[in-house]
C-alpha cells in the first residue's frame, strides 16, 4: 500500500498501453503520475513535485528532447531527475539526451529490474541533493543573520574600551569579547564565501591592489593578536608592485594565514610575512616557527569537508585554509605547503599579477 511519503514519479509516454506497463511497474512503493503528451506533463510538474520523470522521446506535440530543456529550465523541478526511455540506441540520440538534461537513458525494451534499480539509485540522490542544499541554505542564513549582532558587540565593546576607564583585568576581558566576537564574524564570512563557491563561483571584484599596502594593512589589523601572544612579526615587502585582484578577498587570505602562523607558533616566536614576484605571480609567504602542518595537508584543503575534517576544525585550520585555497582558485593561483616539520612551517600564496 503507497504511503504518504513515498517518492513522486510522472511517467510521460503517448502510448496508453506503455503507461499502464510502466504505472504497474513502479506502483506499490511509488506515487504514479501520467501524461500523454508534453504539455500535460509541464501542467502536472507546475502543480506538483516529482521527485523522478520517467519520459518517452516521442511525443505528440513536442520533441521530446525539447520537453527534457523546459523541465530543466523549470525553477520548482530544478532538483528533478529525469530518465529518458527510447527504442533509438543510436549513439547520437542518447548524447543529445544527457546535453538536454536527462540524467540517464534507458532502452527499449528494458527489465523491470533495471528500471526499478535505476528509479532507486536516482530517487536516493535526489534526496542527498536535497539535504545538501538545505545545509547550504541554513549555513548561508545562519551565517548572514550572526553578523548584525556580532557587528554590534564589537562596535559597542570598542566604545566601552575607548570611552571609559577599565582596570588591567577588564580591558583585558574586553579586549577577549572584542577578539573572539570579530573571529566569530570573520568566520561567518568565510562560512558564507565557501557555501557559494560551487558551481556558480562568487563574482571577484577586481582592481590594481600594491602588494606593499596590503601587506602592511594585513600586519596592522593583527596587532593586536600579536602583540597579545607576544609574536614577533618580521616583513618582507621591500619590492613593491601592483596586483589585478579582488582586494577584500587577498586581504581576508592572506589574514588567515597569519592567523593560523600566530596560533600555532610559541609565545616570543617569530613569523616572516613576506611578498615577492616572479613570472607573472605575486608570491606571498607566510613562515612561523609552529609545530608542523599534519601530514595529510591537502585533505585539510578540501571544499567539502567530512567528518573526518571535524578534527582539523577543533585545531582552527579547516575553514581558514580551505577559504585561502578558494580566493587562489578564484584567481587562478595556487596555495602550496613549501616546508612543513617540527621547527615551523612555510605556506606560499600564489596569485598572477593580472587575470
Amino acid at each position: 500500500m503507497r504511503k504518504k511519503d513515498d517518492p513522486r514519479i510522472l511517467v510521460v509516454d503517448d502510448d496508453k498501453y506503455n503507461l499502464y506497463i510502466l504505472k504497474e511497474m513502479l506502483s506499490g512503493h511509488h506515487e504514479v503520475l501520467v501524461a500523454e503528451d508534453g504539455a500535460s506533463a509541464l501542467s502536472i510538474v507546475s502543480k506538483t513535485s516529482p521527485d523522478l520523470i520517467i519520459q518517452d522521446i516521442v511525443l505528440p506535440d513536442m520533441d521530446g528532447f525539447d520537453l527534457c530543456r523546459r523541465l530543466r529550465e523549470a525553477s520548482r523541478p530544478s532538483m528533478v531527475k529525469i530518465i529518458l526511455i527510447s527504442a533509438k540506441s543510436d549513439l547520437r540520440d542518447r548524447l543529445r539526451g544527457y546535453e538536454a538534461g536527462a540524467d540517464d537513458y534507458l532502452i527499449k525494451p528494458f527489465e523491470k529490474e533495471e528500471l526499478l534499480a535505476k528509479v532507486r539509485v536516482f530517487i536516493r540522490l535526489k534526496h542527498v541533493e536535497e539535504v545538501e542544499h538545505l545545509k547550504e541554505d541554513v549555513i548561508n542564513l545562519f551565517s548572514h543573520e550572526v553578523r548584525t549582532p556580532l557587528n554590534s558587540i564589537v562596535g559597542f565593546a570598542e566604545l566601552l574600551e575607548s570611552t571609559t576607564r577599565l582596570d588591567k583585568k577588564q580591558g583585558e576581558l574586553v579586549n577577549h569579547i572584542i577578539l573572539n566576537a570579530r573571529d566569530l564574524l570573520s568566520l561567518a564570512e568565510k562560512s558564507i564565501f565557501l557555501n557559494s563557491f560551487g558551481e556558480k563561483r562568487p563574482d571577484a571584484e577586481m582592481r590594481a591592489v600594491s602588494s606593499r599596502t596590503l601587506l602592511e594593512e594585513v600586519a596592522r589589523s593583527r596587532d593586536v593578536m600579536l602583540n597579545r601572544k607576544r609574536i614577533r612579526l618580521v616583513k618582507d615587502n621591500a619590492c613593491d608592485f601592483p596586483i589585478e585582484c579582488d582586494g577584500k578577498l587577498l586581504f581576508d587570505a592572506l589574514g588567515a594565514l597569519l592567523d593560523n602562523a600566530v596560533k600555532f607558533s610559541s609565545a616570543g616566536a617569530s613569523v616572516l610575512l613576506s611578498s615577492s614576484s616572479d613570472n607573472g605571480c605575486a608570491l606571498f609567504t607566510v613562515k612561523d616557527q609552529g609545530g608542523g602542518f599534519p601530514a595529510d595537508f591537502n585533505k585539510i584543503l578540501s571544499p567539502s569537508l567530512g567528518a573526518k575534517d571535524i578534527n582539523y576544525h577543533g585545531r582552527g585550520i579547516g575553514i581558514g585554509l580551505t577559504f585561502v585555497k578558494c580566493v587562489a582558485e578564484l584567481h587562478r593561483g595556487a596555495l602550496s605547503l613549501l616546508k612543513s616539520d617540527e621547527r615551523g612551517s612555510t605556506v606560499e600564496l600564489r596569485i598572477p599579477l593580472k587575470p
